[in-house]
């Protein structure tokens, strides 16, 4: 959220913003430490989600942008990857964004028994959630 309103302030020309890389740096920059905090954000970001769509989990993750389905199993696979143009390029740091952000969602909608785990697979989103 913070970031969100950095970007207004600067399209409206009320603050000004640069980037550059720090003084003996090198490299995409998505240190351990930026890993941490992204993730942080997207599981803020879930939990915001699941939240005001209340105990609906499958409503939840539509609203994040998947298309997530029950298998046979019991496990909600996600058909789809919403970051999947970046994922192609970046498959370890989107992944690992997409794991938080169903956490958030699950922890948002309140189902203490669900998780959410990596299970990679061709086809759909590397997250499933297990125990919903």
């Amino acid at each position: 959220m913070k970031f969100l309103i950095r970007d207004k302030l600067a399209e409206a020309g009320l603050l000004e913003t640069t980037y550059q890389r720090p003084v003996g740096r090198s490299g995409p920059g998505a240190t351990g430490k930026v890993r941490a905090t992204l993730g942080e954000v997207a599981r803020d970001l879930g939990r915001e989600v699941g939240t005001a769509f209340g105990d609906d989990v499958m409503a939840a993750l539509r609203g994040c942008g998947y298309r997530p389905r029950t298998s046979a199993e019991g496990i909600v696979e996600l058909e789809n990857c919403p970051f999947h143009r970046l994922a192609r390029e970046h498959q370890e740091l989107v992944c690992g964004l997409n794991l938080c952000l169903v956490e958030g969602v699950i922890a948002g909608s309140g189902h203490p028994r669900a998780h959410a785990v990596l299970s990679p697979r061709p086809g759909r989103c590397c997250v499933v959630v297990h125990g919903r």
